[in-house]
């Protein structure tokens, strides 16, 4: 990716630079709902990125919101298990909102509280300019599960740690 002038060159083939590019590419395809209105927060974009790391934890939400649209998924228990513990660690972890602060202080995006809820969006400068396999998988996935942006966190998870929250 070439860096604009004011902003970092992120190198994907690193793996910092590659989560922070993931995370500035969720928040480019998610920030906004339908009506223009902000939709991300740190908690979404959390789920969203490991739905991005792993396609079977897409798919199982996929399957439960919208079941013609997928390729079948595990229905093995202690695979739903193991989900549902790295999504729980995934939700407390600190590495999404690391990355979001480290992000906010290059200025490449922007927290917007509204109603006591904190909201992400990219700076209008900040333009991803890269192209590639990886890309085209993410960005497949994200038409699928963009729908989501209307849905609450615990609506998002629920598929893949059972229906106990």
């Amino acid at each position: 990716m070439k860096s604009n002038s004011s902003y970092p060159y992120f190198n994907i083939h690193n793996s910092r630079s590659l989560r922070l590019y993931r995370l500035c590419f969720i928040i480019s395809k998610l920030q906004y709902n339908r009506n223009k209105s902000l939709a991300l927060t740190i908690e979404k974009l959390s789920v969203f990125n490991e739905m991005l790391i792993n396609n079977e934890l897409a798919e199982i939400v996929l399957s439960h919101f919208k079941p013609e649209k997928t390729l079948g998924v595990s229905k093995n228990s202690s695979f739903r298990k193991n989900v549902s513990e790295s999504i729980t660690e995934m939700i407390s972890s600190n590495d999404t909102q690391k990355s979001i602060i480290e992000l906010c202080n290059l200025k490449i995006v922007s927290l917007v509280i509204k109603s006591g809820v904190i909201y992400i969006s990219l700076s209008d400068e900040f333009k991803l300019n890269i192209e590639g396999q990886l890309i085209d998988e993410w960005s497949a996935t994200m038409k699928n599960l963009s729908f989501l942006t209307s849905k609450s966190t615990n609506q998002i998870i629920t598929p893949l740690i059972g229906e106990s929250l």
